[in-house]
């Protein structure tokens, strides 16, 4: 799979991890959405290889298991390698695309502390990165399926008009397409001050916005977007859970809450909750 700066993304899965494990889905995905990300980010032409395998073996259906997300990056410099987890530490090199870091590898140290685990790190300037961390499974012992989230009518996001607030370019790319697929017009904005210029000269159905980003966060964007436009939904995305950043979300003037990775059902109805909100 090819995708930002034309990269190679390479995925190695031991085969004797089982098929179905128990475990916290919704914050492993959060911790490799990050690190792949960032992985990307920092890395052109070249190879990310995220590999899995069993860490020891299996006893009482534990299945502990080794991941590695490794790129042919820039590397990082051994004096930045003790901070990097730091929040909106900079790695900087002598071309300017290859900036900051913000908080995504502060979000995955701290997802990963509350997982009872930790993140290690190899780097060598000019050859790339390694980030591994062990996280404990259960194998399955029954499949458990999932219950029907109640369908909203999709064919009503057709032409609506939505900006994606986002600087992320994988994240850019997946919601565009999760939305594209239902007739949706999409504008993208890659940070907060883009999201407020492009408000200012257009009426958009709803805007989706992302907290964490350069230049100007999500959070000052819809505090000034509030400003001259009350009406329009603006919907935080996050991959913090809810309850950290929850209040300060609403309070900013934001109606709602996507939490990524997307489950895609769930992605839209919550769009359409919010048209249908402002249609009332």
């Amino acid at each position: 799979m090819r995708l930002q700066n034309k990269n190679e993304i390479v995925v190695d899965i031991d085969t004797s991890i089982p098929e179905y494990l128990e475990g916290n889905v919704m914050r492993l995905s959060q911790i490799l959405l990050n690190l792949i990300g960032n992985a990307i980010k920092f890395t052109e032409n070249g190879i990310i290889t995220v590999s899995l395998s069993t860490a020891e073996t299996n006893t009482n259906n534990e299945c502990p298991i080794n991941f590695c997300i490794t790129d042919t990056g820039i590397g990082i410099p051994k004096d930045q390698q003790a901070i990097i987890f730091d929040e909106f530490t900079q790695i900087e090199s002598s071309k300017n695309s290859y900036q900051g870091t913000g908080l995504g590898l502060t979000i995955v140290k701290k997802l990963l502390q509350d997982s009872n685990s930790k993140i290690n790190l190899k780097s060598e300037l000019g050859k790339g990165t390694a980030i591994s961390f062990k996280l404990n499974f259960k194998e399955a012992t029954e499949v458990i399926k999932k219950k029907n989230t109640p369908i909203l009518n999709h064919s009503l996001l057709k032409e609506k008009n939505i900006l994606i607030t986002e600087d992320n370019r994988i994240n850019q790319i997946v919601t565009k397409k999760i939305l594209e697929k239902k007739g949706v017009k999409c504008t993208i904005a890659k940070n907060g001050k883009e999201a407020i210029d492009l408000t200012k000269k257009k009426n958009y159905d709803l805007i989706l916005m992302d907290l964490n980003m350069p230049i100007m966060d999500g959070f000052e964007a819809t505090r000034l977007i509030r400003k001259f436009n009350n009406t329009t939904p603006i919907i935080a995305l996050t991959a913090v859970e809810i309850e950290e950043v929850q209040n300060k979300i609403y309070a900013a003037g934001m109606d709602d809450i996507i939490i990524k990775p997307y489950d895609d059902l769930q992605f839209t109805n919550i769009i359409l909750d919010n048209l249908n909100k402002n249609l009332n």
